[in-house]
């Protein structure tokens, strides 16, 4: 997973991206369990795109956020255990979101909209539904 991981931080947004879709996918399958990684996948969702890079203008990013979205959604209201995992992201999450440098990008984003996801996805009472696509939107 390590290797995975490292591509989150190289800078490089294609790299980082092929990233992203594979972690969520082990995750998704249960072949990886990782709270902080879980945690960081929410962090990149909930980021604000950068609006000088090419990348994130491109279809790229655009493809992975709305990858993350359906995701992100959907995986805590799969099963009682992956509200759980998402329940034990929560932590992680709001510590990297508050170490994050005033440069940073995460700056922009509201506390309330992370918060409201966890809320929302880790609910018993949605257990075994989905998410509608104007659910999973960011709201930054």
């Amino acid at each position: 997973m390590g290797p995975l991981t490292a591509l989150l931080d190289s800078g490089e947004k294609e790299e980082a991206a092929v990233a992203v879709i594979g972690l969520s996918k082990l995750l998704l399958h249960g072949r990886i369990s990782s709270p902080r990684l879980l945690a960081r996948l929410v962090l990149l969702w909930f980021e604000p795109t950068d609006p000088d890079a090419e990348f994130d203008n491109g279809s790229g990013w655009v493809e992975v956020r709305a990858h993350l979205a359906a995701f992100l959604g959907n995986y805590g209201l799969m099963s009682r255990e992956h509200q759980q995992a998402v329940a034990a992201a929560l932590e992680p999450a709001l510590q990297m979101f508050i170490a994050a440098p005033g440069t940073s990008r995460l700056c922009l984003v509201e506390p309330a909209n992370i918060l409201d996801f966890f809320v929302r996805v880790t609910d018993a009472a949605q257990l075994g539904t989905r998410c509608a696509d104007d659910d999973v939107q960011v709201r930054s």
